[in-house]
């Protein structure tokens, strides 16, 4: 563009084309050189392995030869992307934003213009990490929308979708007048008039919500039929071609997550953490302070009130940080020997398989006979 445009450079490379240095090369024969130089590289490595005797040389060639191949591959590549997008560029310049709703008034209308402008052609093609959409084919067909009359229309058929737009001849412009149409959601069906086909667009749930008739002469027909079939099936293996990408990637991250979990060091909890965990936290900082457990006689106990009741404690560890603090088993009251029990709730105790007193730390209560206070 810069070239085009700037009359001096113009004439400098006029003149530097006749030059002898150049031998009669154009400009953009000698841009392309690096290029041309880059494939033959592979030619070049090849006429080299023929000649190469030893396994470790061969090899070594051979994995050049790949990694120059793939160097090729992607340097093909990236220029044809850049090549795609520039069309695209044109493409997009010379379409105005989607109008394709009619508002019911004017107020509505401008709430509606604000997403008008929402598509983006240049994006890229929901559903694909990256690579842009190109235009694959184009021309002017007469359209049929219900039993209305039919239109002039101009039909732009993309990698992932369709556009129905408006031409205008004189401003080489075109109006978007329909939403636009993925490849995955369009049915194609021949009608009995051979100059025809139908076009069915089904929402996401396969329900048709809108159908288009197109009319043309038998060429132009058969060639749309044949190239909107084609764009179909290659967009079908695109998409199959991502998912199984993204299945691959999506096994990797896990694979890699999964090793380094195991390379790691993993902390099991022990049971006195989990027994902890269970108990009951206290509420208030006193009694955070010194854990001691009510023990009531069997006289303190009320028709009501057939279970004994735990004290509650800050932490399972502090417990065990302050042996002093508390009673051990051979200190408290009739710990070793068969406690008298008078009440007839005690008696019947005594005779229900002869528990000894002890604290349930599965389910939180006291279990045998009850334990009287010094």
């Amino acid at each position: 563009v810069f070239i085009s445009l700037n009359v001096y450079a113009c004439l400098f490379f006029k003149w530097a084309e006749t030059q002898k240095q150049c031998n009669r090369l154009k400009l953009a024969d000698i841009l392309v050189k690096p290029m041309q130089r880059l494939l033959k590289y592979s030619l070049l490595l090849q006429a080299i392995l023929k000649h190469t005797e030893n396994d470790k040389d061969k090899t070594e060639v051979k994995e050049m030869i790949q990694s120059v191949d793939k160097l090729c591959w992607a340097a093909n590549n990236s220029l044809r992307r850049r090549e795609d997008y520039e069309k695209l560029e044109a493409v997009r310049r010379t379409i105005d934003p989607c109008d394709a709703i009619e508002a019911p008034n004017d107020e509505c209308a401008k709430i509606i213009q604000e997403y008008n402008g929402n598509f983006n052609l240049l994006a890229p093609m929901p559903g694909f990490r990256d690579g842009p959409r190109s235009l694959l084919f184009h021309s002017s067909l007469r359209m049929r929308e219900a039993q209305n009359v039919k239109l002039d229309i101009d039909c732009l058929l993309f990698t992932d979708l369709i556009l129905i737009c408006k031409s205008n001849k004189r401003m080489e412009r075109y109006k978007i007048i329909r939403p636009p149409m993925r490849l995955d959601q369009l049915v194609v069906n021949e009608l009995k008039d051979k100059g025809s086909f139908l076009l069915i667009y089904m929402n996401e749930y396969h329900v048709p919500i809108s159908a288009f008739t197109f009319h043309s002469d038998l060429g132009a027909i058969r060639g749309w039929l044949e190239k909107f079939r084609e764009a179909q099936r290659d967009f079908k293996t695109k998409k199959m071609q991502e998912s199984a990408e993204l299945e691959r990637l999506r096994t990797d991250t896990i694979t890699s997550q999964v090793e380094i979990e195991g390379s790691s060091v993993i902390s099991v909890p022990s049971y006195l953490d989990l027994v902890s965990s269970t108990l009951p936290r206290s509420e208030s900082a006193e009694s955070a302070d010194r854990f001691m457990p009510n023990l009531l006689t069997p006289g303190d106990l009320s028709a009501d009130s057939r279970h004994l009741e735990l004290g509650r404690s800050g932490s399972m560890t502090d417990f065990h940080n302050r042996p002093t603090d508390l009673p051990t088993h051979m200190d408290l009251p009739h710990a070793n020997t068969e406690p008298k029990l008078e009440s007839p709730l005690a008696t019947e105790l005594s005779h229900s398989n002869k528990h000894r007193a002890g604290y349930n730390i599965m389910d939180g209560s006291w279990q045998g006979s009850a334990i009287k206070h010094k």
